[in-house]
């Protein structure tokens, strides 16, 4: 296995930036107004479905988008009616939405794996007094959004799907495999982190297992130095924190959209921890956010090595059924 440097070019062009200025904007707006008109619950059930369609509305396909959307609503639904049964329930919920997200794919990309985060954001949600109407009617905003986007988008080739069904099926067993253990260990840990950590894992196994090592180096890399870039710019008065968050969240989308992971990984640190409420110090959400990376990419790679292993194994048990049934 081969562990190459992460890519930290610090450069972007300026489609990238306009469109990741246009994309902030758009998103913020639909919060701000959803916010305003119906709820705060509301705009965080559109955030979240948001979140999870922004990879497979790229899909050509108007189906391919239709059933995507289709499952953010059912994920949506799930997790709040999951919520209240307990840690046991939720596991399940876990377990069938990451096999399910298998199915959506661009080329080798994964592109619903965040489908788990958003199932446990909303069991969580349901702990807060939201309301089900609630909940369908901001991942319908959130839904409904990001299908308009795409119809006004200049439309994308879709790429081969990689990998047969059941190789997907495995990854999203991987998947699940992963998520579970998240939840559980930081269950039994009471690791506040649980969240950012299934997200990462999830970020990490975005990509066919050979691309997984060189994603877990640039995810931990960029967000050891974008939490160090955090700590640092917390100590400075307001508003600045406040403008270096909104700018480091801008810039965290341009390098995305651009492909350079570890840049965005580095902007999206600070973009998250210069937001977040707590009571934490800056230097302790930080290190929370560096161990929480950690984790999910020592399972992320754990779970790949494990289900290559069984996919090596079942290959060798077809050529040799193969090569019995020529004899």
């Amino acid at each position: 296995m081969t562990i190459t440097a992460p890519r930290l070019d610090p450069r972007l062009s300026r489609t990238s930036i306009i469109s990741a200025l246009v994309l902030v904007a758009s998103v913020s707006a639909i919060l701000g107004l959803t916010a305003v008109a119906i709820g705060p619950n509301t705009a965080q059930a559109a955030f979240l479905s948001i979140m999870l369609l922004l990879s497979p509305v790229r899909a050509a396909q108007s189906s391919t988008r239709g059933a995507a959307a289709l499952l953010a609503v059912l994920v949506a639904i799930g997790g709040f009616l999951l919520g209240p049964l307990g840690l046991n329930a939720v596991l399940a919920g876990v377990v069938l939405v990451s096999i399910a997200q298998a199915f959506f794919r661009l080329g080798d990309v994964a592109t619903m794996t965040r489908a788990p985060v958003n199932l446990l954001a909303f069991a969580g949600l349901a702990t807060t007094g939201a309301e089900l109407w609630q909940v369908v009617l901001g991942t319908v905003v959130g839904a409904a959004f990001t299908l308009v986007l795409a119809r006004l988008l200049p439309p994308s080739e879709t790429p081969p799907t990689v990998g047969s069904l059941r190789d997907r099926l495995d990854d999203g067993i991987a998947l699940a495999i992963g998520a579970v253990l998240i939840v559980v260990l930081a269950e039994w840990a009471d690791f506040p982190f649980a969240g950012w950590a299934l997200l990462s894992l999830c970020m990490i196994v975005t990509v066919g297992g050979d691309a997984r090592t060189a994603r877990s180096v640039e995810r931990v890399v960029g967000t050891i130095l974008g939490a160090v870039l955090a700590t640092l710019v917390s100590f400075t008065p307001a508003p600045w924190p406040l403008v270096v968050a909104l700018l480091c969240g801008v810039l965290a989308v341009a390098y995305l959209r651009q492909g350079t992971y570890a840049m965005f990984a580095m902007f999206l640190t600070p973009a998250v921890l210069l937001t977040s409420t707590t009571d934490l110090t800056a230097v302790q959400l930080g290190i929370g956010r560096i161990e929480a990376v950690l984790a999910a990419a020592v399972i992320a790679m754990a779970v790949t090595t494990i289900v290559r292993a069984l996919q090596r194994r079942r290959s060798a048990a077809a050529r040799d059924d193969a090569r019995g049934d020529g004899l």
